[in-house]
């Protein structure tokens, strides 16, 4: 969607938008998923995947591992930008990779152990991991940090008022269990970003689950059900304000001004917050799998 650079307005563009993806739907079958994600540790580097099943709580095993401080409190790129070098390998153990250092864990020996932790407002009980776990992150973030892993149950809840009165639990990640971005929002930021003079950025920084190639630039934020094959249908719920994580570069842990400057000028839908993607819930197809090139249709 070119000239959406400033005075952008979701309530003006959703009908016409929708009607005239609905209209290229008809037309042919061009709108897939190109890209899919998990975030295995909270904070850490994502992993880019090929196929997933989909769960009520998200991909499995995304964001179900979490660093706390010496309180209990979740610690993210936000004030750690160097847990994008952590990279985790989840096989029939667990292994997490920094620089030339690894730690290799047992999946399921160390669950013996309950802390309570905290995430934003929520406080849940987690499977701390143990002392060997303790030791190689507080080393590299060279501060007090405990591995914990969420528990099979009493997970944390998204508020009723974005899901219908459905009960829609989900692990460590921010706010929601899926969020769902398009190759063309991305696209529009780096046409914006190189014409002031500004590096391309990646989609890496924006952290998504599910990328949409084939809707014009943040289609996105006007779609209320995206379905996916004839059993998976997912509820775009809410948008996603953003904060200084998408200042990080996901391959070197620095960070600069951008893109959220320029973002800035564009994006703020509401008040003082800046928009990028849609968070989203599973209405439905929880076992279901999706993969790269999967068709996508609205709802």
């Amino acid at each position: 969607m070119k000239g959406c650079w400033i005075d952008f307005n979701i309530h003006d563009m959703g009908n016409c938008c929708l009607e005239r993806m609905k209209l290229s739907r008809e037309r042919d079958n061009s709108v897939i998923i190109s890209e899919l994600y998990r975030y295995p540790l909270k904070g850490g580097q994502g992993e880019a995947l090929q196929a997933s099943a989909l769960l009520g709580t998200g991909f499995p095993c995304d964001r179900r591992w979490l660093l706390v401080d010496s309180s209990g409190r979740f610690v993210s790129q936000r004030e750690q930008s160097i847990l994008a070098l952590v990279k985790t390998e989840v096989t029939d153990s667990l292994h997490f990779h920094f620089r030339d250092q690894t730690l290799s864990l047992p999946r399921q020996a160390l669950l013996e152990q309950s802390r309570q932790v905290t995430v934003w407002n929520d406080k849940v009980e987690a499977w701390d991991l143990g002392e060997e776990a303790a030791t190689f992150f507080s080393r590299i973030l060279q501060r007090s940090i405990r591995l914990c892993e969420a528990k099979a149950s009493g997970h944390r809840l998204v508020p009723e008022a974005y899901t219908e009165s459905q009960r829609v639990e989900y692990l460590f990640a921010d706010g929601f269990p899926y969020l769902i971005i398009s190759q063309e929002s991305l696209d529009l930021l780096n046409e914006n970003l190189v014409k002031s003079g500004q590096a391309a950025v990646s989609m890496d920084r924006f952290r998504p689950n599910i990328v949409i190639k084939g809707w014009q630039a943040h289609a996105e934020d006007t779609v209320q059900t995206l379905c996916v094959g004839r059993h998976v249908r997912l509820r775009l719920a809410k948008h996603c304000s953003r904060c200084n994580v998408i200042q990080i570069d996901q391959t070197t842990a620095l960070s600069s001004e951008e893109p959220l400057a320029t973002l800035a000028r564009y994006r703020k839908l509401s008040g003082s917050k800046i928009y990028f993607g849609m968070n989203a819930w599973l209405l439905e197809g929880a076992g279901q799998e999706i993969q790269l090139g999967d068709s996508v249709r609205v709802e």
